[in-house]
């Protein structure tokens, strides 16, 4: 059974991508606000307007100056025969932040 399931996801390949995610510093109207999100897949991505999946893990990059997340996307949209990559990076992509890291 593990044999034929291997086979069965390399023929139909991925079924979603783990990206990264650079968030920004504030909220629009609220400067003193840091939107770092909690993750924990209770914070939501959208691609295009289209729910796609849900943040994983997220920390203040003090490097970059501001919020970074992980989080999965799915690739059940992807059109036939388009690269996984192509397809993430072709995207706009939104976040709801449902939890925040601070509360």
């Amino acid at each position: 059974a593990g044999r034929d399931a291997l086979l069965a996801a390399k023929h139909h390949g991925p079924r979603k991508r783990l990206v990264t995610f650079l968030l920004p510093d504030e909220l629009p109207g609220d400067a003193a606000a840091c939107p770092t999100p909690a993750g924990h897949y209770a914070d939501i991505v959208y691609r295009d307007g289209h729910m796609v999946g849900q943040l994983t893990t997220s920390a203040y990059s003090h490097t970059l100056g501001r919020p970074i997340a992980l989080g999965f996307i799915s690739l059940a949209s992807k059109p036939a025969g388009m690269k996984p990559k192509a397809f993430v990076e072709g995207g706009q992509y939104e976040i709801e932040v449902v939890h925040r890291g601070d509360r």
